[in-house]
């Protein structure tokens, strides 16, 4: 067929051609198919044939069966109607038309009308789970929030696996950015590329079905203590409108199979699904009502409105697989021409074609065992030649005996530590005993028991180094050691800081250097209550 890309450019004369032109061809194309489909019809008739499909049937287009047209469910835009036709069985390759044209098929779908038998929102925030499955089965009940958050989830919950779910909103939300999962042992994602998952909402901002391929490693898990196949959506981007759903339902059911975006009525992209003898199909169901049984029909417009939207305004015809089909002919034939060399006569007379399946024939005889062949034989082949002894390598040079290094200067002798202050009477506990009194230094080391934020301002006598120590009674705690130096009576300038967990028996310090007649200030911190914790200058 020759298809002509229009230009907006052209005259309209040549754009009008262009189409007339298609359009004609077109129709040619049409009558050669019903010529096609004559000359089949012809052949099954003559040969005797049971058919598997039948072709360019009406569905309840006259006065006699329009009315089995019946009204199953009404949409937001459309309407779901009902029809059983005579000898149907359901094949993919089924295909029904409006007006002649194709209308999407969604397939064999597993109920009428259906709903999730748990639906919970969880808020990440409060870390509690909404029960939402009463207002989720509800048509225009109490409308509920769907995340408002990244950290919300949405889940949905069946005794066997599912494979969509239809969302209907009374605020439709924005910037949603959908992430859907399901279990396996942990949470996986649902992909196109693996799942063939579909959003028809776009992302929660229109009616419709969100749709992926059943995995084949789904198993059950607990949400909020309900053991289900869950499904857990959410969203990576933080809303800005958030969406109130008001009816949400498993996708594999007629209603949930034929759920239609606001996109989808706009262009009027029909679809229809089958059930249990029953063809299910969507059908707009509002407009002016100047235009009732030609434009719209709905489930309380009057017989004579019907009749017109069904027999004098339009037509549904199908090709379908027949339930009666058997696969074998249904007779024998006569005159079937037949032209070979061999034969005289142009036709052979009362020939059978395609007859019943014959009895079952004997079992053929089995084979005699063949004899077993020959061992094969052959010359041994020689043994590969030695190949020659590498030659031995040469040996190196002895290494230079190192030069001994240089004696290492003596290190001067540390200072000596002044002699240790009796240590502070031990803080009183909450309701535990008074502490003992601080252990005297030893060998001229100063220690005290301090409490959380007690500092000690020490008075150095002569130069060297100061070391401030703290040590631990109980284990995972955290301590740490600020040591402060300056001229004045409290010194304020940070030297040495230290910060860590300590164990039990762990110890942790900070070493300065100090100058006789300076003032220096360390300060311990610590959990109080719970254990001693020591200080000192070593």
């Amino acid at each position: 067929m020759s298809i002509y890309n229009t230009n907006k450019n052209l005259p309209n004369s040549d754009r009008i051609d262009d189409i007339n032109a298609m359009i004609m061809e077109l129709n040619g194309m049409v009558e050669q198919g019903k010529f096609d489909i004559n000359e089949l019809t012809e052949i099954f008739n003559n040969l005797v044939l049971s058919r598997r499909f039948d072709r360019n049937i009406t569905l309840g287009h006259t006065l006699s069966t329009y009315s089995a047209w019946t009204h199953f469910q009404n949409e937001q835009g459309f309407g779901i109607w009902r029809f059983a036709p005579t000898d149907y069985t359901y094949n993919s390759l089924n295909t029904l038309y409006f007006d002649n044209i194709v209308l999407e098929n969604r397939g064999e779908v597993d109920s009428e009308l259906t709903t999730f038998d748990l639906v919970y929102n969880y808020d990440g925030t409060s870390t509690t789970y909404t029960d939402d499955t009463t207002e989720a089965s509800t048509e225009e009940g109490t409308a509920f929030p769907v995340m408002a958050a990244t950290d919300d989830h949405l889940y949905l919950g069946e005794a066997t696996t599912f494979s969509a779910s239809k969302f209907e909103w009374y605020t439709r939300g924005s910037n949603y950015t959908l992430k859907v999962e399901y279990w396996n042992g942990t949470w996986t994602e649902l992909t196109n590329d693996i799942n063939n998952l579909e959003d028809g909402t776009t992302g929660f901002e229109s009616d419709g079905r969100i749709s992926w391929d059943v995995p084949g490693d789904w198993t059950t898990t607990s949400v909020n203590s309900q053991t289900k196949y869950w499904v857990r959506i959410s969203t990576t981007t933080t809303p800005v409108t958030v969406a109130q759903c008001y009816y949400l339902i498993p996708g594999d059911s007629v209603i949930g199979a034929l759920a239609l975006s606001s996109s989808e009525i706009q262009s009027e992209e029909w679809a229809w699904c089958y059930y249990n003898g029953n063809i299910y199909v969507t059908i707009r169901n509002t407009g002016n009502t100047a235009y009732e049984g030609n434009y719209f029909i709905t489930s309380s417009s009057t017989s004579a409105n019907k009749q017109n939207f069904f027999i004098y305004n339009h037509e549904y015809k199908s090709d379908y697989e027949v339930s009666s089909y058997s696969g074998i002919s249904s007779g024998a034939s006569r005159n079937i021409p037949f032209n070979h060399a061999q034969f005289i006569s142009n036709n052979v007379y009362d020939a059978i074609v395609e007859g019943g399946i014959g009895d079952t024939g004997p079992t053929g005889i089995t084979g005699d065992t063949g004899n077993t062949g020959n061992v094969g034989s052959g010359p041994t082949g020689n043994t590969g030649i030695t190949g020659p002894t590498g030659d031995t390598g040469i040996t190196g040079d002895t290494g230079d005996i190192g030069v001994t290094g240089d004696t290492g200067d003596t290190g001067d002798i540390g200072f000596t530590g002044t002699t240790g202050l009796t240590g502070d009477t031990g803080v009183t506990g909450a309701t535990g005993d008074t502490g003992s009194t601080g252990t005297p230094g030893i060998n001229g080391t100063f220690q005290a028991r301090v409490s959380r934020t007690e500092g000690i301002v020490y008075t150095a006598t002569t130069d060297g180094f100061l070391t401030v120590y703290s040590t631990s009674t109980i284990s995972s705690n955290l301590f740490s050691i600020t040591v402060y130096a300056d001229g004045t009576a409290s010194p304020s300038t940070i030297v040495c800081v230290e910060e860590q967990y300590l164990s039990n028996g762990g110890r942790m310090s900070c070493t300065v250097p100090i100058l006789s007649g300076e003032k220096y200030q360390f300060v311990v911190t610590g959990i109080l209550g719970y254990a001693a914790y020591w200080i000192g200058i070593a």
